[in-house]
């Protein structure tokens, strides 16, 4: 459960960087 918990926080957090970085 902590796993999957972590993958989702972490594609979470992967998407907020890749915003500002398309905006470029």
């Amino acid at each position: 459960m902590i796993v999957e918990t972590s993958k989702f926080l972490f594609l979470l957090y992967s998407q907020q960087l890749a915003l500002p970085l398309t905006q470029f």
